[in-house]
This record gives structure tokens, sequence and C-alpha cells, in this order.
């Protein structure tokens, strides 16, 4: 039986996506136009700034995966395609943090560690990362401290002002 869910959405994936496919085709023009002139200095050129960009731009959309939270777990999904979850009962930590960035940025970032490293992570121990930045992070909040208690997830809380 599948429990109701919850979707907290991050604002901003398409612009990601357009200023992504928008780097690459201009960093694919200047490839082109050195390769023209020298085909292994072009080639070079492509390998190195679009392997860069393509990680960067894989890196920001990641970020900005809606959060989705039922009974049995939490998922990340990406323009309709969920890329992680994890089961409340595989997570044995969740550590909150602040962070903060140009321009008055600042956000509460969270940290969910898996009991068990997956063979296969996206990110390093295999945890799942997001900040408060999306629509109704308040309830999301409300939901992981909730699943937490009562899940006996330990939660570390670290303050960095």
């Amino acid at each position: 039986m599948a429990s109701e869910q919850e979707i907290f959405v991050f604002k901003g994936q398409t612009l990601v996506l357009a200023w992504l496919l928008a780097t690459v085709g201009v960093l694919g023009f200047l490839g082109s136009l050195i390769a023209r002139q020298d085909l292994f200095k072009g080639g070079v050129f492509l390998l190195l700034t679009l392997t860069i960009t393509l990680v960067v731009g894989a890196l920001l959309l990641a970020g900005r995966s809606d959060v989705i939270v039922d009974d049995q777990g939490i998922s990340r999904r990406l323009f309709g395609k969920i890329w992680q979850r994890m089961e409340w009962g595989e997570i044995r930590l969740i550590k909150t943090f602040s962070v903060s960035g140009g321009r008055g940025y600042s956000a509460q970032a969270y940290n969910l560690y898996p009991k068990v490293r997956p063979r296969f992570a996206v990110l390093p121990a295999g945890k799942m990362s997001f900040t408060d930045k999306m629509t109704n992070s308040a309830l999301l909040i409300k939901h992981l401290y909730r699943f937490a208690a009562a899940h006996g997830i330990k939660i570390d809380s670290t303050d960095t002002k």
C-alpha cells in the first residue's frame, strides 16, 4: 500500500538546464573554431571545458532536485524521474548546518547518511543532501524530525554562525 507523499519543489531547474545547454553550445562553437586551426588543441579544449561544464551543470541540477517524503522514505526527483531514494530505516544520521554565500545568501543544509553505503553513490558516503530553499521547507523539516524520532535516527545540528 502506497503512502501519501509530500513534494517539496526547488525553483530554477529549467533555468539551470537552459544555462547548461547555452554554455555547451558556446563551448562547442569555440571548440570548433579552435579545431579549424589546430585539431588537437580544439579537441583538448572541448574535452576539458565540456567535461567541467557538464559536471558543474549536473551538480547544480542535482542540488535543485525536488524532495519527496512519504511514510517509507525520502527521495530526490529531477524532471519527473527519481534518481535517489533512502528508506527511513536505512538512515543512520541526519546532519544539519548553516551555509552562506555571496550576496547575503544563507540556507540550512541537510545531509542524510545511510547505515550502509551503497555500491554506487552519486554523493560521497552515499548521502542525500539538500537545503531549505524550496517550497514549504518548514513542513519538510517537520517531517524529517518526525520520521527521525519514529525510526531512531540521530540528528546532529551544527550552528556555524
